[in-house]
């Protein structure tokens, strides 16, 4: 119920806000393009914050994995730590080779990844038992709860990071919105429901243990179906929030660009009666030169974009660098502190898409939020409030180490 209630409160109008803003600004980063359009130099933390939450985002998926992969396969920890290894690796290399690959990579996670799922959820809709869903027991741990059903959701305020390489946005967009949202929230609220029909013992929940689920509901043939979308799901999801970060941090190095200064200094040339180098000196020069020579084609390969386009590669290989050490950690601990951020970034999105609608109302907007300023206003208190609660949740649970102790 509490997620479902997410959905609709939090969710759907982000999802049209999101839709709005990249119909009326269609730039890569989109998050951090509106913001700065609307509030100017606020954009620059607001920058540095949405790339922070995109690779604390992605960071989890890869461990998420590597569990799936641990119950699956009964892996010791080191070998399933291999696997969150490969995930950053491969989408690496994937990225490196440009757009088309993107793109053909994230249609085949999505058809492989859908139909586990609906496969165990049509296994187990038979032993749906609405009253173990709806039972409660135990502390509630505020936090983590808010925390995670907002990053059930999390991802429609990406959908704008590539809005510039999107050749049709006032129709994909809100046909994005009127697919995804109803299927996200399915996808969220059925499978566990039939997950918690099955297994009403909230201790038993664990990451990877809906393979173990899927073993009681179709045998050992579903379970490793299940286990496979779900690794191949994990895949997609990281993949898209990698690339969203990619994005985000192109938009960190404009505004380090924008606010560095000073000038390079001026060529010095060698006076008149410098002495001419020896032999060996010059031997010595050539060597140097070819060595630069070699420095400077890596460093125009790195800062090219790939030829089928997309972001340019040293883009690629911070973030998969970044997503690298970051998946050391726990994947529990990274989601709170994500949602921390997100919320307090969020609220730069809600107050960017108010300010932009009171500044430039008449402008063209190909798909709009239905309503003026006063209904738009509205539109932004469900999300407002929701992020002012994980915020204050995670922020007293922080001081209070006992709290770490209750369970969702």
């Amino acid at each position: 119920g509490f997620v479902l209630t997410v959905a609709l409160t939090f969710a759907l109008p982000n999802a049209l806000m999101t839709a709005e803003l990249a119909t009326f600004l269609p730039a890569d980063g989109g998050q951090v393009a509106w913001v700065y359009e609307a509030l100017g130099s606020v954009g620059h933390h607001n920058a540095l914050w949405v790339w922070l939450c995109n690779l604390l985002d992605a960071a989890v998926y890869p461990q998420l994995a590597a569990s799936y992969g641990s119950h699956a396969l009964r892996l010791d920890p080191s070998q399933s730590q291999a696997i969150a290894y490969c995930f950053v690796g491969g989408v690496c290399l994937l990225n490196l080779c440009g757009l088309a690959a993107v793109t053909a990579s994230q249609t085949f996670c999505f058809a492989l990844a859908l139909t586990p799922c609906l496969a165990f959820t049509a296994a187990g809709l038979p032993r749906l038992d609405l009253s173990a869903v709806a039972a409660s027991e135990g502390d509630v741990s505020w936090e983590l709860l808010l925390s995670w059903a907002v990053w059930l959701y999390s991802g429609f305020s990406s959908l704008g990071s590539m809005a510039g390489e999107v050749r049709t946005p006032q129709l994909t967009y809100p046909l994005a919105v009127a697919l995804l949202l109803p299927l996200v929230t399915l996808l969220n609220v059925v499978p566990f429901a039939v997950a918690l029909s099955v297994d009403p013992v909230r201790e038993h929940f664990t990451a990877g243990y809906f393979g173990e689920l899927a073993d009681s509901l179709g045998g050992r043939p579903l379970r490793a179906f299940f286990s496979a979308g779900a690794i191949v799901s994990l895949l997609g999801l990281y993949h898209s929030q990698i690339l969203a970060a990619e994005r985000t941090s192109l938009a960190v190095a404009a505004v380090v660009d924008a606010r560095a200064c000073g000038a390079a200094l001026p060529h010095a040339s060698p006076p008149a009666d410098y002495p001419s180098a020896s032999p060996a000196h010059t031997e010595s020069r050539a060597a140097t030169g070819a060595v630069s020579r070699l420095c400077a084609s890596l460093v125009r390969w790195v800062r090219a974009e790939p030829p089928c386009g997309g972001a340019p590669r040293w883009a690629v290989l911070l973030n998969a660098a970044c997503a690298f050490g970051l998946a050391q950690l726990p994947y529990s601990s990274l989601v709170e502190v994500e949602m921390t951020l997100y919320c307090a970034s969020h609220l730069f999105f809600l107050a960017a898409f108010l300010a932009l609608r009171v500044q430039r109302p008449h402008a063209a907007r190909l798909f709009r939020v239905p309503g003026g300023t006063l209904a738009a206003a509205a539109y932004c208190v469900p999300p407002l409030l929701i992020c002012v609660a994980t915020v204050t949740a995670n922020t007293l649970a922080l001081r209070d180490p006992a709290a770490t102790d209750a369970t969702i």
